[in-house]
């Protein structure tokens, strides 16, 4: 399931690559998940997951569950979007909170 295209700008603006953008909103509102399933529900290459995935770590956007198999899940957002980024950070918090519900 791809995210919707205004949540990726959103974050892109933020400064996320646009894989970044794709796995951390693929783990939005989800239970955690393999590396596997973050490529598939983002729709991203397999062979870009796993860096992708370190990269959001190291950025604290990605909690890492270490278990066989590692599991991923997204941090917090309203820690990941920090406020006082200004008007960018807004429109990623309100599209952010309506994946969130959305998939609720």
């Amino acid at each position: 399931m791809a995210a919707r295209p205004e949540l990726i700008a959103a974050l892109i603006r933020l400064g996320f690559s646009q894989y970044e953008a794709q796995a951390y909103t693929a783990l939005v509102g989800q239970q955690p998940m393999n590396g596997s399933e973050v490529s598939k529900r983002a729709g991203m290459p397999p062979s870009k997951v796993y860096e992708t995935l370190a990269r959001l770590e190291a950025k604290g956007a990605v909690l890492v569950n270490f278990s066989e198999p590692v599991r991923y899940s997204a941090g917090h957002h309203p820690s990941v979007v920090a406020s006082g980024w200004g008007s960018p950070v807004s429109a990623a918090r309100a599209a952010l909170t309506s994946e969130r519900l959305a998939r609720t």
